[in-house]
Formats: structure tokens, sequence, C-alpha cells
């Protein structure tokens, strides 16, 4: 292509006077009073660049820090102090979770949190409050409200080693939708309180790490008329566990683990209901550099009963998370878990839960992030012999306006396809959107 001067002096006024400054001795250049070329505007980043802990190992969309949007929080000494407040509104349209009959009514949701945290560089103090209570317009005996109130302690006693402590108390309830309530055929919530204690610690010897923990907990069922005669039976529990890994490499190790529990009911003379738990597993913990991490673990659970006339429920213990990374936008997250649960019923026992779901977060802009869930729920109970299978889906936005403000939306779908006689399949479709402030 052909050289034209005059196309390089009209997109740049200065070109001949440097061409011809090319030309000339380096002290007469350094001798030249011409004016310097004006700077170039500077031109705003197409996009804000990740720091380090954005695209850290092991950080996910909805984990990933955003100094322009994160809560500031506030600084109180050596602690940090984060409140928040949700208020909701919201429209079920299976209340009772009734094939025929459905009734529907719209609601409202208030949710307060409040964290306290230390930020030492070494050991650990938290403490946390929330509560959320949702309003039915035209069913009121379906209010509920729950809350939890934690305290967490941890004590490094040396690198790789430390100490921790943790102390719970919570309110929660069983949805009359739940299939242990619903079977009852019961127009409310079943109310429980909680009360945990938890002492752990963790070593490391080497290529080799030990974990453990014991823990003690108690469970009330309140007998304020929202629970049918010999419904639900309190029950103290205590118990343990102990964690074996062996790391070859980073983030890739072997693994044991071996759980055990001990639960006494309290009361009514239910005490062939007193049972004893456990589950050992055996896995692997891989990170593929960083696009792939897995945990897996695969065994066998098993509860028995002191009664000898009482039949067990046991079966294939397995626990999967595997977390997919394609991209910093997107995060897929696969859990899968199945084991014996605790039943609410006085007369089962528990049961075999497999639980599996898959779940895509994606970040369209910075502040917007989407989210969509499916999830597969089947229990199997053996005292007496019941089945039921549940499919859920949830889908959802979230807005983040700024640092203190946030809106989301939700919606989320349960159909029971499967179950046994005397349990009713139905669908259910729930609505929420809420407003978030946060200090």
């Amino acid at each position: 292509m052909r050289f034209r001067p005059e196309i390089l002096a009209w997109r740049c006024p200065w070109a001949p006077t440097a061409l011809l400054a090319g030309f000339l001795a380096a002290p007469a250049l350094a001798q030249s009073d011409l004016p310097a070329p004006p700077p170039e505007p500077e031109r705003p980043p197409i996009s804000r660049p990740l720091d380090a802990a954005a695209a850290a190992r092991g950080v996910t969309v909805l984990t990933r820090p955003r100094p322009l949007f994160d809560p500031p929080g506030l600084r109180l000494g050596a602690f940090r102090l984060d409140t928040s407040a949700e208020l909701g509104l919201g429209f079920d349209d299976n209340l009772l979770g009734a094939q025929r009959n459905r009734r529907s009514s719209a609601f409202s949701e208030v949710g307060l949190r409040g964290v306290l945290s230390s930020q030492w560089s070494r050991h650990e103090l938290r403490f946390e409050a929330g509560l959320t209570d949702r309003r039915f317009f035209s069913s009121r005996q379906l209010d509920w409200r729950d809350w939890l109130i934690d305290a967490y302690g941890r004590l490094d006693v040396a690198e790789g080693s430390s100490l921790d402590a943790r102390v719970t108390r919570q309110r929660g309830n069983f949805a009359v939708q739940s299939l242990d309530v619903a079977q009852f055929g019961l127009q409310r919530p079943v109310v429980f309180d909680e009360d945990r204690f938890r002492l752990g610690g963790r070593t490391r010897f080497n290529r080799v790490e030990l974990d453990g923990f014991g823990q003690y907990r108690q469970v009330r069922f309140r007998a304020d008329g929202t629970q049918a005669p010999d419904f639900a039976t309190d029950y103290n529990a205590w118990g343990g566990g102990v964690g074996v890994a062996y790391r070859f490499s980073p983030g890739r190790a072997l693994r044991f683990d071996l759980t055990a529990e001990e639960t006494a009911t309290r009361g009514r003379g239910l005490t062939s209901l007193d049972a004893r738990t456990w589950e050992a597993l055996v896995g692997a913990v891989y990170d593929f550099d960083g696009v792939y991490q897995f945990a897996i673990g695969i065994g066998y659970a098993r509860r028995e009963f002191r009664e000898p006339g009482r039949r067990a429920i046991a079966g294939l213990g397995v626990d999967l998370r595997l977390t997919y990374a394609p991209s910093l936008l997107t995060t897929v997250n696969l859990r899968v878990r199945r084991g014996v649960d605790d039943s609410v019923r006085a007369l089962g026992p528990g049961f075999l839960r497999s639980l599996a779901t898959v779940r895509v977060d994606r970040e369209f802009r910075q502040n917007v992030i989407g989210s969509v869930e499916l999830g597969y729920d089947l229990r199997e109970y053996r005292n007496p012999s019941q089945r039921a299978a549940d499919v859920l889906a949830t889908v959802s936005m979230q807005w983040l306006l700024n640092r203190r403000a946030s809106v989301s939306a939700s919606y989320r779908h349960v159909t029971r396809l499967t179950s046994s006689p005397g349990l009713q399949e139905y669908a259910q479709n729930e609505f929420l959107i809420r407003l978030r402030l946060a200090n």
C-alpha cells in the first residue's frame, strides 16, 4: 500500500514534526522547544477487571465479592456488625397440599438478621440472630415464625490445628404439606424448638488430617394445640463423628468419615423408639484446577432400635457435592445425599431419604444474578412401609441496587409424583418478591 503522509498529518497534527525530528541527531532532539503531543483521552473500561479474590479458586457466582454492591457493615473495634431487613409479598396456590378443594392465599414475609463477627488474624468469634415471620392474608392458622440464635468460637492452637465450639437455639416448623404432617390431616404447621451444643477440633500431621466433633441436641414440640395426640415425640440425642483424610496434593485427598448418634425419646412411654444411628463413608476430594471440584463419600447408613422386634432402617449412604465453573459468570452445583433422616411422627421413627439437587447460577451483569434449581426428593418409610417422591423447581432473580438495597423475585413449584395409599399427590406454586435493606 502506498504511504501517504498527508493522511498521517490529518490524523495527528504533530506527525510532520515528529518525522523531521527522527532524522535529527539526539542532541538536537533534546534541545527542541516543540510542545509535547496532547495525551490521548481516557477510554472507559469495557468491564471492571476482577481482583484476585473475585477470581480465586473455589469462588462461585454467589460467593464472589462485589465491592460496589456488598454491604459495608459497621466496624466496632475488632468486630464487624452486619444487619439486614427483608420485606416480601407472595402468593401460594395450594396451602394444604391438597389434590382437590385447593385453598390459596397471598402472604407477607418479614425477615431480620444480624451478625457480629471478629476481624482477628487468628481465632474467631461469631454471633448471629435471625427471624422470619410469614403471615397469610386469608388463612391465619397457617402463620409461622421461625428464629435462630447462634454463637460460634474457634481457637487456633497451631498451624493446621484448632478447637471450636458452637451453641445454637432455634425454632422451626413443619409445613402442612410435609409428608409427616399431611397424612394426619392437620390444618396448621407443627412447631418445634431445638437446642444444639457442639464441640470440635482438627489437626494435621504432614499429609494426614484429622477432625472430630461431639454434640448434644434436644428437640421439643410445642404443646399449644398445633398437633394431634401422640403425633410428635420429644427426644434427646447425643453423638459425634471422626474424619481422616490423606492429602496427596493441594485440593486432592482420600477421606473416611464415621458418625454415630444415640436417640432417646422423652415421655409418653415410647421408649421403644430409642435408637442408635450410624453412618460410614469412604471417598475422595478432588479439584480439577479450579474448574471442576467434587467431594464424594459412599458407604452404609443404619438405624437400630432398642426394641428387639422393630425392624432396622438401613441402606446405601451417599454424599456427593460437585461444583463446575465453566466461566467466572456461571456456576453449576450438584448435590446428592442419601441416608437416614428423622421423622416428626411418633409412630414412624425415621426414614431413608434420597435427595438430589442441581443448581445453576448465572451473573448476567455485575448486579443482576439469576438462579435455576431442580430437585428430586424420595422418602422411604419402614414403620409402617410407605414412600413418596417429590419434584421441586425454583427460578429466582436478584437485582443489587446499591450497597444497601436489593430486590429479588422467585418462583417455586412442587409436584408429588408418586405416593403410597393414604398420601395425596399434589402440585403447589409459590411466588415471592422481596426488598432487602442492609447496613
